[in-house]
C-alpha cells in the first residue's frame, strides 16, 4: 500500500522531475549534433551598395529594351563581318532578360543560318569588376540553330560596354576570342 503524499514531499518530487526535466533539455541545446553547420550561420552582408560601379547600378544602367544596330560575327579570316539582323533585348531591375531577334543573312562559315530566329528569357548574372555577364537558365520556346549557338549561345560570355544611351556587347568564347559584336540602341 501507498503512503499518502504530503505537501512537503509533492514539492520535493516536482523540484527531482523540473530538475531532471531542464537537465534533459540543456543536454539537447548542448550536444554537439545540433550545432548549426556552416551553410546554417547568419552572414552579414552589410548594406547595399547602389553607389556607381554597383550591381545595383549597373542593372539600373541595363534597364530597359534596346534594339539592335549592328551585329558582327568573325569570319574564317578572323575580320569582323557584318550581318544583316534585327532583335530586342529588354532588362528589368533584378537581371531578367529577354531577347527577341532573327538573323536574316547567313553567319560565316554558318551556310544555314539565315532567317534564324533568336528568342529566350532568363536572367544575367553581372559581374560589376569585369563589365561581363552571363547567361542563367535561358529558356526559349523553339529549338535555336546550333550555328546560332556556337555564335551567341548561352555559354559565352558577354563582355558590355555602356555610354549614355549606346549598349556593345561583345561574346566571348571559352578561349577568350571575341566571337561576335553586338550594338544597341536604347528605346
Amino acid at each position: 500500500m501507498e503512503s499518502p503524499v504530503t505537501p512537503s514531499r509533492r514539492s520535493a518530487r516536482l523540484v527531482i522531475v523540473s530538475r531532471a526535466a531542464v537537465l534533459a533539455a540543456s543536454a539537447l541545446v548542448l550536444s554537439p549534433t545540433c550545432t548549426p553547420k556552416a551553410s546554417q550561420k547568419n552572414i552579414s552582408r552589410g548594406p547595399v551598395d547602389t553607389g556607381p560601379g554597383s550591381l545595383a547600378d549597373m542593372r539600373q544602367q541595363l534597364k530597359g529594351t534596346w534594339v539592335l544596330q549592328q551585329f558582327q560575327v568573325r569570319n574564317a579570316a578572323g575580320q569582323m563581318q557584318t550581318v544583316r539582323a534585327a532583335g530586342t533585348l529588354e532588362c528589368d531591375d533584378f537581371g531578367n532578360v529577354k531577347v527577341d531577334g532573327n538573323f536574316i543573312d547567313p553567319l560565316p562559315q554558318s551556310a544555314g543560318a539565315g532567317g534564324s530566329a533568336l528568342a529566350y528569357t532568363g536572367r544575367i548574372v553581372i559581374d560589376t569588376a569585369k563589365k561581363e555577364f552571363r547567361l542563367d537558365n535561358p529558356e526559349s520556346a523553339a529549338p535555336v540553330n546550333p550555328a546560332v549557338t556556337a555564335t551567341v549561345g548561352p555559354s559565352l560570355v558577354r563582355k558590355f560596354e555602356l555610354a549614355g544611351n549606346q549598349l556593345k556587347i561583345h561574346f566571348v568564347d571559352p578561349a577568350g576570342t571575341i566571337v561576335a559584336d553586338s550594338t544597341f540602341q536604347r528605346r
